[in-house]
């Protein structure tokens, strides 16, 4: 077996692999678990909530107000705007598995071009450019961003479930 035909094995079993992989992370059970998380999460603001509410029973009775002047309601509002960031995180990341399947498409294509230009280009100097070569990069570069996509997924499962993961979100948004 050639290079070129190599190559384009390669390229075949890293789409299947992307696929099969990026299917597994992204399924419905992954919309289950966030979900599951984004109640977890609005529980335990509420009773937050309610614990503040408790807390501050005396002096709200005194000014209406002065929840407003803590900047609950604020800090409230951000928590909220984090759950919807993790879904928005999580749509971005599957939003960018397609250019997977671009680059291995490419690296399909420079190989097959290999097949008509075989012995390569013979550049200055004597040196000869072959046009697997531009094949190998794709390959790494669809490695390379598989690679990056997979830290993305799992820094996301991460959050799911930590449930502290918004009081600490929130922590470095309000001192950042």
């Amino acid at each position: 077996m050639n290079e070129p035909n190599i190559l384009i094995v390669i390229s075949v079993i890293m789409a299947a692999g992307h696929f099969l992989i990026f299917r597994l992370a992204f399924d419905e059970e992954f919309e289950r678990r966030f979900l599951s998380y984004q109640e977890r999460a609005k529980q335990y603001l509420l009773s937050d909530n309610q614990e503040f509410v408790s807390t501050m029973k005396g002096i709200l009775e005194l000014d209406p107000e002065a929840v407003e002047k803590t900047g609950y309601g604020e800090q409230w509002k951000q928590r909220l705007d984090i759950i919807e960031e993790m879904k928005a995180e999580r749509d971005k990341v599957e939003g960018k598995i397609y250019l997977v399947y671009i680059v291995l498409i490419a690296s399909v294509l420079s190989s097959s071009i290999s097949f008509l230009i075989p012995e390569g280009i013979v550049l200055l100097y004597g040196y000869t450019f072959y046009v697997t070569s531009i094949s190998w990069l794709l390959l790494m570069l669809a490695l390379l961003i598989i690679i990056y996509l997979l830290l993305q997924q799992y820094l996301l499962e991460r959050h799911l479930s930590d449930p502290k993961y918004i009081e600490k979100r929130e922590g470095r948004k309000l001192t950042s």
